[in-house]
């Protein structure tokens, strides 16, 4: 399409806002995320514009993995890439689909509010930004989000929650002393609330889920309902993961918000894959690979015209 010394200088050249009327690092406006803002602007409204989610959404945290030195470096070891700009996402389960997503800026230019944990201040800002709260929607996070406030919270807010919770977060007495036997669960119920410890194996730890959604209705010597709709759905954003990882370069930069651009741009197309996918008959559709390569052909088409 064209030379490599002229992708390099398009590479080089690329820039997303003018470095002259951005706030340097010793201003009181510094805002660490400002070279790559625009992008991230346009990529949620875009997201929202084309796509109702389906009920079921999931909410988790992924990392843009790159080593440059910014107050934004986060370190998740659980992460392949251990070291890296990290993301709040919000997806629909089934598909991966990104419905809005935040950058993470560190505690001081992201501070928690007064009596609010981070992962309940995270939850409540996706579905706003989204605007998806009050609309009964089923939202699936693991134990860094929930908690009982954030649960009883979304519930008044007319918006279902299931997820994993952590045994020191505030629970009845019965569910932080409950130690069932393999393929046994325990369940409390106040109101709309219900919680539920569960040991899937003799050599498995017990784990306690709490669901405004589910019942306690089960067969005995089963997996809990909420246990088992959990697992079907909390993987979205490792699914967005996986897949925007199958296609991604990974190209080197000591840039980090060059870094961080390239990886939101390959997470809009794996979006408008999806898209493509919702809208075509399944009989009639092209592999995720054509898809992306007439893309980049339709784009570079008026250059090579000109050629």
């Amino acid at each position: 399409m064209f030379s490599r010394n002229r992708f390099q200088l398009l590479l080089r050249c690329l820039h997303l806002v003018n470095n002259k009327n951005t706030p340097q690092r010793n201003s009181e406006f510094y805002d660490p995320s400002a070279w790559f803002k625009p992008i991230v602007e346009h990529a949620n409204m875009v997201f929202k514009r084309y796509l109702t989610p389906k009920r079921e959404l999931s909410i988790d945290e992924s990392l843009i993995g790159t080593k440059a030195r910014t107050v934004m470096t986060q370190y998740i070891p659980s992460k392949s890439s251990k070291f890296g700009i990290k993301l709040w996402m919000l997806v629909e389960a089934a598909t991966g689909y990104i419905i809005h997503f935040l950058p993470y800026r560190g505690k001081r230019y992201d501070p928690i509010p007064n009596n609010e944990t981070q992962g309940c201040n995270v939850v409540f800002k996706l579905l706003r930004s989204a605007g998806l709260l009050g609309k009964w929607f089923h939202v699936f996070c693991d134990n860094f989000f929930t908690s009982i406030s954030l649960t009883t919270r979304l519930y008044t807010e007319n918006t279902y929650l299931n997820g994993t919770i952590r045994k020191n977060r505030h629970l009845p007495r019965l569910m932080k002393e409950a130690n069932p036997n393999a393929n046994q669960s325990v369940f409390a119920r106040r109101g709309p609330l219900l919680c539920c410890a569960f040991r899937e194996r003799p050599n498995r730890k017990v784990v306690r889920f709490v669901s405004t959604f589910h019942n306690g209705i089960h067969n005995q010597n089963e997996k809990p309902s909420l246990a088992i709709s959990y697992n079907q759905n909390m993987g979205g954003v490792d699914l967005n993961d996986m897949m925007c990882g199958i296609y991604e370069d990974k190209r080197k930069t000591n840039t980090m918000w060059k870094r961080v651009a390239i990886n939101i741009f390959h997470r809009m197309l794996l979006n408008a894959y999806i898209l493509y996918k919702y809208n075509t008959d399944e009989n009639q559709q092209i592999s995720r690979y054509e898809f992306i390569v007439c893309i980049i052909e339709s784009l570079a088409n008026e250059h090579r015209q000109h050629r």
